[in-house]
Parts: C-alpha cells; structure tokens; sequence
C-alpha cells in the first residue's frame, strides 16, 4: 500500500490523494520498495514514512538509506488509537480528499471496528498512519473559531488569557475563586 498527498496550503485547504497503489507483492516486498522509490524521485516529497511495524521494521535503514531515501519507519500497531483519531479529526474536518471511485478505502474505513483483528486493513492502515503524520507536522486547530482575549477578574487584579469559543458549552463555571 503506497499513496501520496498533496499538502500545499495544508491544513488551510484539505490535502488531496495524488498517487495511490494497493499493491499486491505476492509475497515480496519489491513491488512496494520499488514504487516507493519510483515516487520519491517524481514527487520529491517533504516527508516520507512507512509502517516499520514486523517484518518491516528495518527497512529505513536496511533498503531506503541505501538507496538515498530518507523516510521514517512509524510503528502503526503501537500508535494505532492516536492514529485513528488523527484520521477521525482530518477527515472530520474535510481535510483530506480522496476520490470515490477509489471503493477499496471506502469499504475497508466503513468496516473498520475494534477489535480489528482478522479485518483487511491495509489501506485503512495506511490512511491511519498518512493522518497521523499529518497531524504531528501540521497544526490542525481543534475549533473552527479564532482565539479572542478576554479579560478575567482574579481576586483584585486583572490578567488576560487565551480563550477558545467551544460552541457555546459551557467548560467550567468560574466561581471567581482562584483554582
């Protein structure tokens, strides 16, 4: 499973789905290293990772490194919540394009459950992981409001601090006492 994103303007405008291979090796990694590298020279990418999880937990250093390619090795089953709701989030927030006619990543994001165990998941993995990288080098603001001062009364003087709209809920009700 490969795929590449476009991120210009990312998280402004969404990032679209420029290149995707549900690759079957037929039991070889050489078909996935190979487009990978093939995709490394033509697209030039900002960043690069892998799932380094099993068999392939040595390949950054193993195969990519030898052949110029720098790429991380992310372990996919170790980090595999956060990277759900990295996904949840981005494409929540209709930041991340994919086509429709793509049906292999609609059925396998729709029959994903928890447990996964026995589930296709490659692609859903790869998706996981894609948004959880995106996640951890793009700031990806959690409201859809701008930030705004406000002034809070704390015993008799005054300080500012950071406050974010949540759509009206109320957080905390300040009692005016200092916590």
């Amino acid at each position: 499973m490969a795929t590449v994103l476009k991120v210009t303007g990312f998280p402004h405008t969404p990032a679209e789905l420029a290149a995707f291979h549900w690759i079957d090796g037929k039991g070889s990694y050489w078909p996935f290293i190979n487009q990978m590298d093939e995709w490394d020279k033509a697209y030039k990418p900002i960043y690069a990772a892998f799932d380094a999880s099993s068999v392939q937990k040595g390949f950054d250093e193993l195969v990519f490194a030898q052949r110029g390619v720098i790429i991380e090795g992310v372990q996919v089953q170790t980090n595999k919540m956060r990277m759900v709701v990295a996904l949840k989030l981005i494409l929540g927030k209709q930041l991340l394009l994919m086509p429709k006619s793509v049906q292999g990543i609609w059925m396998q994001l729709a029959g994903w459950r928890i447990p996964d165990t026995k589930l296709r998941q490659d692609i859903a993995s790869c998706l996981f992981m894609t948004a959880d990288v995106m996640n951890r080098l793009f700031v990806i603001d959690e409201s859809e409001q701008q930030e705004t001062e406000v002034e809070e009364v704390v015993g008799a003087s005054q300080r500012k601090r950071a406050h974010r709209d949540h759509r009206g809920r109320v957080l905390r009700q300040n009692s005016g006492r200092v916590r």
